[in-house]
């Protein structure tokens, strides 16, 4: 099974809870086609299962 990339941009400055991303899904071959969006903090985990 294929995985996309979730890569952390940083917290957005108005609001630190929220953390921007950017989405690079599994089929994408040029970045440019990334997803841009932010999570709550609360969504992300620091173990990396199935690695």
């Amino acid at each position: 099974m294929k995985q996309g990339f979730i890569l952390n941009l940083g917290k957005d400055p108005t609001n630190p809870k929220w953390l921007k991303v950017a989405y690079i899904p599994p089929e994408v071959k040029d970045t440019s086609k990334a997803i841009y969006g932010v999570i709550h903090e609360s969504q992300v985990s620091s173990q990396c299962e199935g690695f």
